[in-house]
């Protein structure tokens, strides 16, 4: 093989390497779920996560713990500045979807300051809206709850004929 020909292959494995490397570790590796699956790790390492914001904000004197949900996994995240955490609009509860953020920053498996696993975010954005979460009652359910309520009529109507009753019988005999 001739020079050229391996200098052309070692340029394109340059490239290909180059590319490679430049390119983050892959996202998908960096999902909630993962970094705290195994937080050992992503420790003291810059990770990009979105999830649901639920609860509601964890005022401290320095800050704002804000806790995220996504695929069954929940992580904190420190947060410093106020007017990021005023960003999220919707918490998650029952009946109430959380707005969806992305937050990047330093993922600590267990931190050195507040002494609990979690990011210190660097930022956060919002990436979808939450909104209210309709429940609908099945129609079996519907049906049952007559039922009970036509029982308990019907028992409370029984108690009140005899109730009449004794009374009618006490007053006659007294």
């Amino acid at each position: 093989m001739n020079m050229r020909g391996q200098r052309g292959k070692w340029v394109i494995l340059i490239a290909a390497a180059g590319v490679l490397w430049g390119v983050p570790r892959c996202e998908a590796g960096r999902s909630l779920r993962n970094v705290s699956a195994a937080p050992e790790e992503f420790h003291r390492t810059q990770v990009t996560i979105q999830g649901e914001a639920i609860g509601e904000p964890l005022k401290t004197v320095e800050g704002f713990w804000v806790n995220l949900s996504s695929e069954g996994a929940h992580l904190s995240a420190w947060v410093k500045d106020r007017e990021a955490v005023d960003k999220i609009v919707h918490w998650g509860r029952y009946g109430m979807r959380g707005d969806r953020v992305e937050v990047t920053g330093v993922f600590y498996r267990k931190c050195p300051v507040h002494h609990t696993s979690g990011i210190h975010v660097q930022s956060l954005r919002v990436r979808e809206r939450g909104g209210r979460v309709f429940h609908p009652v099945s129609a079996r359910k519907k049906t049952g709850t007559r039922a009970a309520a036509i029982i308990c009529l019907t028992f409370f109507l029984i108690y009140l004929i005899k109730e009449r009753n004794r009374r009618r019988q006490a007053k006659d005999m007294s």
